[in-house]
């Protein structure tokens, strides 16, 4: 644009290869965005050689190279002065649509220019010294919020683990390297539906009007086998929000495979390793943690650095291969990882078996997470079967087992532990002598059967475990005598006012008045009327 102006070329969707012409150097890297991992930038850093960069002007194309037939959509040109020389190009995407730009900054010595893409497209160019006419402010997280919002048209996926089917979703694969890759659920129009069935199992149709690949309705039923699934059990936080901006599921293929990632490759055959449902900034991820894929831990899965991503994800994949037992004590029918799992009633409480087709080393579940503290703290047992004892009044179980037991075959005892009345599982006692166990459970059972406390049930329990005997009867409290109703006393009269004795004076001088009346008229009776008869 500028007059002896050179060109320098930045290709967005060039993520990966560095290349140089005359005068400059481009090289890539690409990193999350802090707070907020929905987002990710793509830096293209620029090296000037020879020369200060004022007589480049930098053309962005939307191509991975150089394409005779493509145009430019922004030119940043004739930085006069170093202070308007760009050091770097970074471009901002979210993870849902890693190949639409939502924010693009031109970095400087000394200050950075957040633009707005819309604007930069449609002026196709500018100079350098007017950039900041595009400016979004030094905030990141609001402007790539709303230019989501907008690029996305503020959609969102029903996440579903009933029998709502799926409709209206679009599914498409993100190469990470050689070995792993993800795939990216985004919604389509309408009300779009993710049915749990869809998550690992999924066909697509190609949709030619829009360019994607759409999930069919009406995935199938996960079979119980499959290599990748996934209990309910892990996804009840899912259940207090189920709208998600898109769903990424991550795999892991046994061997490495060079070239481009096809949506048809049979992820069946690859090892799922992590699910993340993305809600805006907000983003939670479950982590598979053994071989048959029957224990799910939800943990934040944080990367800074896309070249760290391979390394994390390896990581996943060496817990995914190993042959864990996970025991979840809450179920009470059969679930995912057990070949069986059976009831046993007794009056005073239930027992429920966990059995596996082999003994491998066996984790305890409880709300979701590993029981690692007390007696269960470095478990490092092999476990062919656990049995979890509730006990029960009537045929409403315990809020919480009382009695765990591992079994190393059909019959050997690993260990037992046993509540100790209290709430807390770091408080749990390991039995001793095992041997024991059978008896103790017994008598339990019979003591008590006729309880209807489970206050006292747990008294009865406890002591039987740890004495052998059942606990002292509690002593009848005595009867409290009623208590005598209160006895009403008269009310004493107010005391008088303050002007008492004016009153008392009133009083009294009127009775002295009354005398004197008295004897005056009297002695005037006298006078008058016995004096004159006489």
């Amino acid at each position: 644009m500028g007059a002896r102006q050179s060109y320098l070329y930045i290709y967005l969707k060039n993520t990966e290869r560095s290349y140089s012409h005359d005068g400059y150097k481009v090289t890539h890297s690409i990193e999350s965005v802090d707070n907020c991992k929905n987002f990710e930038v793509v830096t293209h850093k620029i090296e000037y050689n020879p020369g200060d960069g004022t007589n480049f002007d930098i053309y962005l194309y939307e191509t991975e190279d150089k394409n005779p037939n493509a145009y430019y959509f922004f030119a940043y040109c004739s930085p006069g002065i170093k202070t308007h020389v760009a050091k770097e190009v970074k471009v901002y995407y979210s993870i849902l649509g890693p190949h639409i730009p939502l924010m693009i900054s031109f970095v400087r010595d000394k200050d950075t220019i957040n633009c707005d893409v819309d604007k930069l497209r449609r002026d196709r160019w500018n100079w350098a010294a007017y950039i900041t006419d595009y400016s979004l402010g030094t905030d990141l997280k609001k402007p790539l919020e709303d230019a989501f919002k907008k690029t996305f048209w503020n959609r969102t996926i029903e996440f579903e683990q009933g029998s709502k089917p799926t409709s209206n979703v679009i599914v498409f694969p993100q190469r990470i390297d050689d070995k792993n890759y993800r795939i990216i659920f985004i919604p389509n129009k309408g009300d779009p539906v993710l049915n749990v069935n869809c998550l690992f199992s999924f066909d697509t149709t190609f949709k030619s009007e829009y360019k994607s690949y759409e999930v069919q309705a009406g995935c199938k039923n996960t079979i119980s086998n499959a290599k990748n699934q996934i209990d309910s059990y892990f996804l009840e936080s899912l259940k207090k929000v189920v709208y998600y901006n898109g769903i990424i599921v991550y795999y892991a293929r046994d061997k490495e495979q060079q070239g481009d990632l096809r949506l048809e490759e049979n992820h069946y055959d690859n090892t799922a390793l992590l699910v993340e449902f993305v809600n805006s900034c907000e983003t939670v991820s479950f982590k598979r943690k053994n071989k048959n894929c029957s224990w799910w831990v939800e943990e934040t899965f944080n990367y800074k650095n896309f070249k760290d991503l391979p390394g994390q994800l390896d990581t996943i994949s060496k817990e995914a291969k190993e042959e864990v037992n996970a025991v979840i004590i809450e179920k009470t029918s059969r679930y995912h990882g057990v070949s069986e799992f059976k009831q046993d009633k007794q009056p005073a409480y239930m027992k429920y078996t966990h059995e596996f087709g082999t003994a491998n080393t066996t984790v305890l579940l409880s709300n979701r997470t590993k029981l690692d503290v007390g007696p269960f703290k470095n478990l490092g047992i092999k476990a062919k079967h656990v049995e979890v004892c509730y006990l029960k009044v009537g045929d409403n179980n315990d809020t919480q087992p009382f009695l765990i037991a591992l079994y190393e075959n059909e019959s050997k005892l690993a260990k037992v532990c046993h509540f100790n009345n209290k709430d807390k599982f770091d408080d749990w006692i390991e039995l001793e002598p095992m041997d024991k166990l059978e008896e103790k459970l017994k008598k339990i059972s019979e003591s008590g059967s006729c309880s209807t406390h489970v206050f006292w049930l747990r008294k009865v329990a406890f002591y039987f475990l740890t004495t052998g005997e059942p606990p002292p009867e509690a002593p009848p409290k005595e009867p409290v005598p009623p208590e005598r109703p209160p006895v009403d006393s008269p009310t004493p009269p107010p005391p008088p006012g303050r002007n008492w004795w004016l009153i008392i004076g009133c009083s009294v001088g009127g009775f002295l008045l009354l005398v004197a009346l008295v004897v005056g008229y009297g002695i005037y009776w006298y006078n008058t009327t016995i004096k004159l008869l006489t």
